[in-house]
This record gives structure tokens, sequence and C-alpha cells, in this order.
């Protein structure tokens, strides 16, 4: 329906754009396959809302930040996402992708439900997710599970945390530890186990602390490098029957 000279007008544009076979202005379109034979990650979409368009397209580009020879940031959409697409040319048999599009039914992962806008994040359809948080000052990312978390906070601290399972930490040469104080603490056990070269402990003071210490080695030498002195011992003599009297 015309009402106005701008409806007029577009609705001259798109005469003349469907006489030429053409479309020059982004429309809607959902994805229906991305399983691409060319394994170039293309994409076919419908396009509901032009008369051409109720069929699949030809394989569409998908426009991807820092796209080039085997780098750029990878993440295509899912089989009836809604996208936005372009025309090369107008020509609609060579069709762009230029986005994805959030709506009624496929909500955004956040709701920037104050306005202020302080976070940017990634979250992948199982919801592993990297977050940066402008308002904590925090860099965060976490499986989909909400059980491992690594966490880098502006007020100098990085936690890595496992709320299930183990952390292990692999090296296939050296591996250095640096820090000003370094604390090791386990609820259970704890132990240091080295190979063949041996065990070393070394600074200006060594102490070994605890209940019940054991020290035990085919040999076992103690070389205080000076004169070894004992602490001091205190306690009681009570006097005890001869046995033999």
């Amino acid at each position: 329906m015309i009402t106005d000279l701008s409806s007029f007008f577009l609705s001259q544009a798109r005469v003349a754009e469907t006489e030429a076979n053409r479309v020059y202005e982004a429309v809607i379109g959902l994805v229906t396959d991305i399983k691409d034979e060319g394994k170039l990650c293309r994409i076919k979409v419908k396009l509901p809302t032009i008369p051409e368009g109720s069929d699949n397209t030809w394989w569409a580009t998908w426009v991807s930040i820092g796209g080039g020879k085997d780098r750029g940031w990878f993440s295509i959409p899912e089989i009836d996402d809604e996208v936005l697409v372009m025309f090369e040319h107008g020509d609609i048999g060579r069709p762009v992708i230029i986005g994805a599009l959030w709506n009624g039914k496929d909500k955004p992962p956040d709701k920037n439900a104050d306005g202020e806008n302080k976070k940017r994040l990634w979250k992948s359809k199982s919801g592993h997710m990297v977050t940066f948080d402008d308002d904590k000052g925090t860099i965060e990312m976490k499986d989909g599970n909400g059980i491992g978390i690594i966490t880098i906070d502006k007020a100098n601290k990085i936690n890595i945390e496992a709320k299930q399972g183990d952390v292990a930490i692999f090296a296939n040469d050296d591996m250095l530890i640096l820090a000003k104080e370094i604390s090791v603490k386990a609820d259970d056990s704890a132990e240091l186990r080295a190979g063949s070269s041996g065990l070393k402990l070394s600074g200006n003071k060594v102490t070994a602390d605890g209940s019940t210490v054991k020290v035990h080695g085919m040999t076992v030498d103690f070389n205080p490098g000076g004169v070894a002195q004992a602490e001091g011992a205190s306690g009681s003599v009570e006097e005890k029957p001869d046995p033999v009297k």
C-alpha cells in the first residue's frame, strides 16, 4: 500500500528489482543448510520476504571477523537461525550473509538489563563462555557446566578453579614458577616426586615440621656445613622399681 512519497519510491524500487531480478537492500534469511561439501563453510538460506526466496539460495559466503587463509574467527550459524543477507551486485544468485540476528525466539546470551553495556561475551551453543566484564574488571572463561573456571582479575589476581575433578599441568621440558611467596596447601595429602635426577630443596632456611617426620633412604647423609646442634629437650624422670629384686 502506497501511503506517502517514500513508500511510492520504495514500491517502484521493488518493481524495478523484481523486473531485473535484482535485490540491492539487506533481507532476512533463515538458515537451511550448513554442510558445505566444498568445505568452504558456506551456508544456504531461504528468503521469506522476497518472492523468489521460498527455495534455498545457492551457497552463501559467511562474513567472518579477520577471515583469511587459515585464520579468522570461526563461528557459523545453526539451522533455522535468522541471518541478514545481501547480494553481490544485487544478484540473488550470489548471496552474502553479513551477520546473524537475535529475535523474540532466539534470545541474546546477556540482557544488558541496566543499560550500562559493561559486558562483552562470546557463548557457544553448549554454554562454553568467555566474558569481558568492564564493571568487575575481569576476564572469565568457563565451560558449559560451570565446573572449570579461569578468571583474570584487574586486582592482580588470576584464579584457576575446578569445582569437580582434577587439574593437571603438563610440560615436555622445563617448568618454572616464579613468585615472591609460594604456598601449597592440601586438605588431605601432598606429594612431591622426582625421577632419577632426584629432588632438591634449598634455601636460606629449610624447615620440616610435623607431628611425625620420617626420613628414609638407602643412604641418608646429614651434612650441616658447620657444627650440628640439637634442640633442647625437656622432661621428667620417674623412678621405676628394679624388676630383678
